[in-house]
């Protein structure tokens, strides 16, 4: 009885593990990856850094603005916004003295004369009456066929007949406005009038009248330091740095030629120029 018993549980007891084995068999099948749904959407695929030559490199970040650039500012013009004008010539020819013409290029030589050349500076007659001033001019006395120029760029800004004299005064501004040229004794004016441009080296006319034998003529160079205040300069103040120097030993030469003339050496007195052909940088015309 006894065994038949136990033979009875044990064949339940076997049955009940097939059963709990197959239980847990079906529960693990149920639960294994293959069952589980998975996601269906695209996923976003990631950034892919690639090193080949071929692939396209992200673009590097740069500004393109779009807005108005500043004003370019044009500054106010300096002394060096219009070249420096210099004067370049003294205005008639001037050679050494040459006894077959009776000239020293434009210049006439005559016993009679007191001097063909006056410098810059000494006193000279004012009027009849005796009154003196101080020469603010290059006054030469030349063949009254020979053709006067400009000595400096500038433009026309006072144009004068004078009736007395039966020639013309002409003022030329140069272009920065540092000094004005003042061509006294002009005949047969090639300028017409205010506001005619001139060059350098320009003709500007004959001569005014003097006497039979000669014409008259001078330059006179003006500045105006302060208001109302005018002086008067030696034209070598202004002169082009390169000929000045030439054009001083013309003006020497010319005032030894002239006292080798007049066999004097007292003509000129060259010992007080304080520049050739000059007694004084300026004087108050």
């Amino acid at each position: 009885m006894i065994f038949s018993t136990l033979e009875f549980w044990g064949d339940s007891m076997r049955k009940f593990i097939v059963l709990i084995a197959l239980f847990l068999l079906i529960f693990l099948f149920s639960c294994s990856p293959s069952s589980i749904p998975t996601l269906t959407s695209t996923p976003v695929p990631s950034k892919t850094l690639t090193t080949t030559s071929a692939s396209t490199p992200e673009p590097t970040l740069t500004y393109t603005a779009t807005f108005n650039p500043s004003p370019t500012f044009t500054p106010y013009p300096t002394e060096t916004s219009v070249p420096i004008t210099y004067i370049v010539n003294l205005g008639v020819k001037i050679e050494k003295y040459d006894p077959q013409t009776g000239k020293a290029g434009d210049i006439v030589f005559n016993s009679k004369d007191k001097k063909p050349f006056l410098e810059f500076g000494p006193d000279v007659l004012t009027d009849r009456n005796g009154n003196l001033k101080d020469n603010p001019a290059f006054e030469y006395h030349i063949d009254p066929d020979a053709e006067v120029m400009a000595i400096a760029d500038g433009l026309v800004v006072y144009y004068k007949y004078q009736e007395d004299k039966d020639d013309y005064e002409i003022g030329v501004i140069e272009p920065n406005e540092t000094f004005t040229v003042f061509y006294d004794h002009i005949a047969n004016p090639a300028l017409k009038g205010l506001g005619d441009n001139v060059v350098a080296g320009d003709i500007l006319g004959n001569p005014g009248p003097w006497n039979p034998s000669m014409g008259r003529f001078e330059i006179q160079i003006n500045t105006y330091p302060r208001p109302g205040g005018e002086l008067s300069n030696c034209p070598f103040m202004f002169f082009h740095p390169d000929l000045v120097e030439d054009y001083q030993k013309k003006v020497i030469n010319l005032m030894q030629d002239w006292e080798s003339f007049k066999g004097s050496s007292s003509q000129y007195l060259e010992e007080n120029h304080v520049i050739p052909g000059c007694i004084s940088e300026n004087v108050i015309p």
